[in-house]
């Protein structure tokens, strides 16, 4: 097929560029030339949008010391959730939610929300039927629905368990390397961004408001054979969850459109044990 024999010489275009030119580093990919169009423009399109005026080193120095630090971002994110009993329940509690979940087609379904010791199961009843159920765990999964029920495991396993992580609240842990590197109107929000690494291939950035401490967006992104790959995670609406402030709405935007959606939670119950046969 011959869309494949140019996709396959694209993708060896771009390993040999970043081997070549920037040390194996995932710094171009397809979307660097494509920018989501089939061929990539050769010209520039007139008239060129002006550019704005550069700061000189002195300026961007002068302003990246005023940054506050990293730690000190997390911390007061970690006081606005209810502090670290709050934050330790967040991170290990099992969790049990009920939700409306809105695909990109503008569709709702109900749906049940389970988490307990690493897995993710969410069961719901979309409009056209029948019943269906999906649960991700770090050994693999499975899924029930129209055709059956099938195993998950290798690859998809691990990027419907990425898919489904996406939805989680941040629970304030960080590595001691995350920093802050700059600051952002998100919505209205003036946001402090903080970077890490998560691994050697995948990293994320999260925004901080500046103003009440809540994470309002994050943004994973992992490196492929095409580029870095990125997960976009916005959070609103926080409530009290069992002494816990935690978003009743969050959206996902992924390149993958199956796996965009927003989630609107009727009600999140943190604690109570989830049953390990269901």
């Amino acid at each position: 097929k011959e869309e494949k024999k140019t996709a396959r010489e694209m993708i060896r275009m771009v390993i040999d560029l970043n081997e070549k030119s920037f040390h194996g580093h995932t710094v171009v990919g397809c979307y660097t030339c494509h920018l989501g169009k089939e061929r990539p423009a050769l010209m520039a399109a007139l008239p060129v949008p002006p550019i704005p005026p550069t700061k000189s080193e002195a300026e961007e120095t002068a302003e990246r010391k005023a940054y506050p630090a990293a730690k000190d971002v997390v911390a007061k994110y970690v006081t606005a959730i209810g502090g670290e009993a709050a934050a330790k329940k967040l991170a290990s509690a099992p969790m049990t939610a009920k939700a409306s979940r809105i695909g990109g087609n503008g569709q709702a379904m109900p749906i049940e929300v389970y988490r307990s010791g690493g897995k993710f199961m969410m069961r719901g009843t979309p409009a056209e039927g029948p019943a269906v159920a999906q649960m991700y765990g770090p050994e693999g999964g499975w899924m029930t629905g129209r055709q059956g029920v099938h195993a998950i495991t290798g690859g998809d396993a691990a990027t419907a368990l990425a898919s489904a992580r996406a939805y989680e609240p941040f629970d304030g842990t960080l590595p001691e390397k995350a920093r802050v590197v700059g600051k952002e109107t998100i919505d209205g929000h003036e946001t402090w961004i903080v970077g890490a690494s998560i691994d050697e291939h995948t990293r994320q950035r999260l925004y901080f408001d500046a103003t009440t401490g809540l994470v309002v967006r994050r943004v994973v992104s992992m490196d492929s054979l095409v580029g870095r790959l990125p997960t976009q995670t916005d959070f609103d609406d926080y409530r009290d969850a069992a002494g816990v402030k935690v978003p009743f709405t969050v959206r996902v935007a992924s390149i993958n459109g199956g796996q965009s959606a927003t989630r609107k939670y009727t009600s999140i119950e943190l604690g109570a044990p989830v049953d390990e046969k269901m």
